[in-house]
């Protein structure tokens, strides 16, 4: 059974929770315990970090560890996917990452603005110009539009 390959157990009104010796299969590629009354928490290592979310639909009690999503009926209703999405053992580590990023870059600019004297000149010039220029725009655009009402009103 070591080298079992594919294990389809879908729609089998399958109870109780999913044995973590499963994870030992190495060789299982393709795993489906979708629409079946599992409950607990999806086993973590070996292949199961592999297997898509479709794998696990159905299974309203059936959730990725403490804090992750369960995967109900309703999880993946209306949605179209294409089978690369994999089970994530960590969703939030995307979002903390780039939150991190973000800060990163953030406190970079900041800090550049603060204590270069030369940049923080360069970058408040700019912008003033920038703003400038702009309201140049709009007063030439405003003149032009009310030169246009006045010719209609006194032709």
């Amino acid at each position: 059974m070591s080298s079992l390959e594919v294990l389809n157990l879908a729609h089998n009104d399958l109870n109780e929770f999913i044995p973590s010796s499963l994870t030992k299969l190495t060789f299982l590629s393709k795993f489906d315990v979708s629409y079946n009354n599992l409950t607990g928490d999806i086993p973590t290592g070996g292949q199961f970090s592999t297997f898509t979310k479709e794998s696990f639909v159905g299974n309203a009690a059936l959730c990725l560890g403490r804090n992750g999503p369960c995967f109900g009926k309703a999880t993946f209703e209306g949605t179209e996917s294409d089978g690369t999405d994999t089970v994530s053992i960590m969703p939030a580590m995307t979002y903390i990452t780039a939150e991190a990023g973000f800060a990163f870059g953030l406190l970079t600019v900041c800090n550049i603005l603060f204590f270069a004297r030369a940049w923080r000149a360069a970058y408040f010039l700019a912008v003033d110009r920038f703003f400038d220029m702009l309201h140049v725009i709009i007063m030439v655009k405003m003149n032009k539009l009310r030169r246009k009402w006045e010719d209609k009103e006194h032709p």
